[in-house]
């Protein structure tokens, strides 16, 4: 192992942070052999203005747990058929996920 990595695991072993901009944190990310963020929890908060705050935690490419942060004056939301959502409705769509994922795993947490 690299000196350098050598000290990166220590570092965040420690549970210390490190800031990242979020053209170095996107370069990370690759399509590629799957290398992605895996959100394991996300919170979004709004203001009557519009402005919106999103935060993410997760692992990146597998490995290391990140914790994003993002910032926004506006959200836009769409499909990759371009189909635009509003806020509402994505929150909606995340709630029917996770209820029917809830209910795909019922039963297999003690199988017999």
């Amino acid at each position: 192992m690299s000196r350098s990595r050598q000290l990166v695991e220590e570092y965040q072993s420690k549970c210390w942070e490190e800031s990242h901009s979020w053209t170095d944190f996107e370069a990370s990310i690759s399509r590629e052999n799957e290398q992605v963020l895996d959100i394991s929890d996300a919170t979004l908060a709004t203001s009557e203005h519009g402005n919106v705050a999103l935060y993410l935690c997760g692992h990146l490419n597998y490995s290391i747990y990140h914790e994003v942060f993002l910032r926004a004056e506006t959200l836009e939301v769409s499909g990759n058929d371009g189909t635009i959502f509003d806020l509402q409705r994505f929150q909606r769509m995340g709630e029917q996920y996770w209820d029917a994922f809830g209910e795909s795993t019922r039963g297999r947490e003690n199988p017999q």
